[in-house]
């Protein structure tokens, strides 16, 4: 999902992906904080593609933090055909 989305905005971004991809639940395997603002997170989405299959899929998410509040989030899919196959099977 292209675009750039900050407070509010950002997070219904995100659901909207992840209702997208049909992701149910999430594990987050390790979070690492890096200095005082940063956090990056390893975490698997898993869920089921258009014809009930179950997947998941490793994710990387940085994490950028402010006044105790998360201002950024920039997540890295690990396998982007694999996520594209799942959005195209829910289509």
């Amino acid at each position: 999902m292209p675009g750039s989305w900050t407070g509010l905005d950002a997070n219904a971004a995100r659901e909207r992906i992840f209702a997208g991809i049909g992701a149910d639940g999430m594990t987050a395997h390790e979070l690492v904080a890096d200095g005082p603002h940063r956090v990056i997170a390893v975490v698997e989405p898993t869920g089921l593609d258009g014809a009930g299959n179950r997947w998941s899929m490793l994710l990387t998410e940085l994490l950028w933090i402010e006044d105790g509040k998360i201002t950024d989030i920039r997540p890295f899919w690990w396998d982007v055909a694999e996520l594209n196959r799942i959005a195209d099977s829910r289509r």
